[in-house]
């Protein structure tokens, strides 16, 4: 293990300033000396770290890179790495981080950074292993676990999950959102009496939670608790339609025939749930030929949605329209996964990709229509079209 970097005395009030909290007086002190002595890459680590600390990332951006290639230090690389993070960065994130993690193997922190990082790529199996290091090397940690067991879940592999999550609840249990975590998981795995249990601790905790009554009532519904729904579908309505407290809007499907209460709820979803960035498609005419139509699923596999669109698939008229497949689901090898192939001028496989890249390509191959065919169901990727990467996006099915 490498040891701390000592701090010179004139920093040591700044870096004690900083350990306390007094963000303010952290980067007076390094400002203070970089007004005397411009080149002093202990004052640019402290300035960065300090600017960080206030959420002033794009400020804390180039003293931090700074002071990292010109005297890199433990945590300067954590606290590069964390700022490209938040700036969205994801890429420069990973580059850093994984050099930090690699200088550094017991830093935890860059170890977590560098996880999220990698989600954010849409890079979740390499995640993996990252974040279970870091539960392993704290294993007192309640966001290690639920980063680990958070992840499982995404792979779908629950079970292992819940060993994380169910650490993380006992590292942390006044904390909602671990009971929650694991509420979800739980209903996953149709264990819905245990959820129940979790989602209410949630609820005790935090009775305005996001989520965590719509969960609820949906595991009520799963587990035929009548007496209890009655009461817990009201709540869910006057939440959604009274307080703008977002739930599943798959859940209300299932609870109320409310269509008011069903739209708001969508609403309230979308605007919780997606970033708001600037449209990709700004009114640019495009000159090609045949109308281009993108069909985006995660069910172009052995899957109801493939067998119900298969025929519109292929009996698009080829003379006026290019149809192109985007498939963010997995390709399971069955024969209805090669009839769809076949049905499309073109089938890409974006698995890999995060939402922003693939609105890029759509925007790039100059796609007229986009089609989401997963409405708010699982796995659904509404964050591609949140980018408005075709003049006209609609969703059917």
């Amino acid at each position: 293990m490498a040891p701390a970097q000592p701090h010179s005395p004139r920093l040591a009030a700044g870096w004690q300033a900083l350990e306390k909290n007094e963000l303010a007086a952290a980067e007076a002190a390094a400002r203070n000396v970089l007004a005397q002595d411009p080149q002093d890459i202990e004052s640019q680590r402290l300035l960065g770290a300090s600017l960080l600390f206030q959420d002033r990332f794009q400020e804390a951006l180039a003293p931090l890179l700074l002071a990292h290639q010109r005297g890199p230090a433990r945590g300067t690389g954590h606290r590069l790495g964390y700022c490209y993070l938040a700036l969205g960065d994801f890429g420069s994130a990973v580059q850093v981080l994984e050099r930090e993690v690699q200088a550094y193997p017991d830093l935890v922190n860059a170890r977590t950074a560098l996880g999220v990082a990698l989600v954010q790529l849409s890079r979740r199996e390499e995640a993996l292993p990252v974040f279970l290091e870091a539960a392993r090397l704290d294993p007192g940690s309640a966001e290690a676990h639920t980063n680990a067991g958070n992840l499982l879940a995404e792979l779908g592999r629950y079970d292992e999950a819940l060993v994380y999550l169910r650490r993380a609840v006992a590292a942390r249990p006044g904390l909602a959102d671990l009971h929650f975590n694991l509420g979800i998981a739980l209903q996953k795995l149709k264990r819905h009496d245990e959820a129940i249990e979790s989602l209410q601790a949630a609820l005790d905790i935090a009775p305005r939670m996001p989520y965590a009554l719509g969960h609820r009532v949906w595991n009520e519904l799963a587990s035929c608790r009548w007496a209890a729904l009655e009461d817990g579908v009201g709540e869910l309505r006057r939440q959604v339609r009274e307080q703008g407290i977002p739930a599943a809007p798959f859940t209300l499907v299932g609870a109320t025939d409310d269509a008011q209460a069903q739209r708001r709820c969508a609403e309230l979803h979308v605007r919780a749930s997606l970033p708001v960035p600037p449209p990709l498609w700004r009114g640019e005419r495009y000159r090609h030929g045949r109308i281009r139509v993108a069909y985006l699923s995660a069910d172009f596999c052995e899957h109801a949605t493939a067998y119900l669109a298969a025929g519109l698939f292929e009996r698009h008229d080829r003379s006026a329209f290019e149809t192109v497949a985007v498939s963010y689901g997995p390709d399971d090898g069955s024969p209805m996964r090669a009839r769809l192939a076949r049905a499309f001028d073109r089938f890409l496989d974006v698995r890999s990709f995060d939402d922003a890249h693939v609105a890029r390509l759509l925007r790039e191959m100059e796609i007229d229509i986009a089609v989401d065919l997963k409405g708010h169901t699982t796995d659904a990727r509404f964050g591609i079209l949140a980018h408005r990467p075709a003049p006209v996006q609609v969703a059917w099915l």
